[in-house]
């Protein structure tokens, strides 16, 4: 007994399993000893397959429940709830059907979880239990979905109504609350309940009513406090982006989607704007998309529309569903499109090009070529002036603990054959001297 609990000790699971084994073997009067079956249990689980686990963790429990130690008895309770949550005790069967599995595993811990609430459990026990049963569910709740009763385990005791899995993950986490309506720990777990409605159940205004209800119980914890805040404004907030869709011909409309949230209508401005001065003037971003979100466009704009979401105050995520919207934009030039959505601050941009131009870039180690034509007839168009900016490193700026880029610019008009070569100094500021990152802008006229 000493030489096995010693072994144990020292992190020799194997060796304490084998010693602890044999001796309760020969010498049954030892599988009445807690501290014995204790750590024949403990070892089994690193050691043993899963039926010697299961049995020494039984034994080990009916001993500390017999002898009125309940908080042992529940150690090893919680550690049979993982090793079934695990599903250690399928290592030996058929893993094929991963959802069965995790079923299997789920309901066989919970079931021991449910055994540590019957028990005279410490509140910190008691709260680990009822959370632990919500992250159980949160973690196979599609597959109690798509799994018969007919494939449970059988002998299992499951009192649960599993239709709607994620509503059980909250009803655990309402026992915390129950049980401890007072403590920070109920706070917390309806911070949980508001997680698993806004990101998993899409219910965003009972996410917020349940924030609003921390706030109001539990106005002096700072931490629920904070999370519940944030959690609102996430919610609650206004959020709008656009994308248009490609180059497109003149005389064909440029289209574009749209996506956002607690915004009900979106107001269109599109205004005409010089893209090759605003490649050469930008220094923000690699990203043209993030810079241009800071263009401020000047003079009046050419046009001017409206949308209307359908938000009907309920914080959903709407949008224009993958259907591309055409906007009245379709004469030549490029436009800098600016959304606002309509009653809030929030703003954003987009690049639309109406063009007959069609340019294909290739590169390589020392130069780049650009075949500029008109796309309808594949001709080069002559007088088409082109300007190709090359990234060369980002440049540390110190007082504002960030960094910006450094471009280099090369401004050409392409030969009447259509074909331009742009040569390429190697880079010795890059960590690839060969690796060339360009944008270019032809225009004509």
């Amino acid at each position: 007994d000493i030489l096995g609990q010693a072994h144990a000790s020292l992190g020799n699971p194997l060796q304490a399993y084998e010693i602890l084994k044999d001796l309760v073997t020969r010498r049954p009067e030892y599988a009445r000893r807690k501290d014995t079956v204790r750590q024949l249990a403990i070892a089994a689980r690193e050691s043993a397959g899963p039926e010697d686990f299961i049995k020494y963790s039984e034994l080990a429990i009916s001993l500390f429940q017999a002898s009125g130690e309940t908080k042992l008895e529940n150690e090893h309770l919680f550690m049979l709830a993982m090793y079934y949550r695990n599903q250690q005790h399928l290592r030996n069967q058929d893993r094929s059907d991963w959802q069965v599995n995790q079923v299997d595993g789920a309901i066989r811990a919970i079931h021991s979880l449910d055994r540590v609430l019957a028990s005279k459990a410490s509140m910190e026990d008691q709260i680990a239990a009822c959370q632990q049963k919500s992250d159980i569910m949160m973690q196979s709740h599609a597959s109690f979905a798509n799994v018969p009763k007919e494939k449970w385990p059988a002998g299992v005791e499951f009192p649960y109504d599993v239709s709607k899995p994620l509503d059980l993950a909250i009803q655990f986490q309402e026992e915390i609350v129950k049980r401890f309506p007072e403590q920070p720990s109920a706070a917390s777990a309806m911070i949980q309940i508001a997680q698993i409605q806004s990101n998993y159940q899409q219910d965003f205004v009972a996410a917020v009513k349940t924030c609003q209800e921390v706030l109001a119980r539990f106005g002096r914890l700072k931490d629920p406090v904070r999370d519940a805040n944030y959690l609102i404004r996430q919610i609650t907030s206004p959020t709008l982006s656009i994308q248009t869709m490609g180059i497109v011909r003149p005389g064909e409309k440029v289209k574009y989607q749209w996506s956002g949230r607690n915004i009900p209508g979106i107001d269109f401005r599109a205004y005409r704007i010089d893209l090759v001065e605003f490649l050469r003037k930008d220094q923000r971003s690699l990203d043209l998309h993030s810079s241009v979100q800071t263009l401020n466009p000047e003079g009046e704009p050419t046009h001017r529309w409206s949308i209307e979401t359908g938000d009907t105050g309920k914080h959903e995520f709407l949008s224009s569903n993958d259907q591309p919207i055409d906007s009245p934009l379709s004469e030549s030039g490029a436009y800098l499109i600016v959304a606002t959505g309509r009653g809030t601050k929030v703003k954003v941009s987009a690049i639309a090009i109406v063009s007959k131009l069609a340019m294909v870039m290739k590169t390589g180690k020392t130069k780049a070529d650009f075949f500029v034509v008109d796309v309808d007839t594949g001709k080069p168009i002559p007088k088409t002036e082109l300007l190709v900016r090359r990234f060369v490193r980002n440049v540390q700026v110190p007082i504002l603990n960030t960094s910006k880029p450094e471009f280099e610019y090369q401004s050409l008009t392409v030969p009447d054959s259509g074909l331009a070569e742009v040569p390429l100094a190697e880079n010795p500021k890059s960590e690839d001297r060969f690796q060339h990152q360009l944008v270019a802008v032809a225009r004509v006229g």
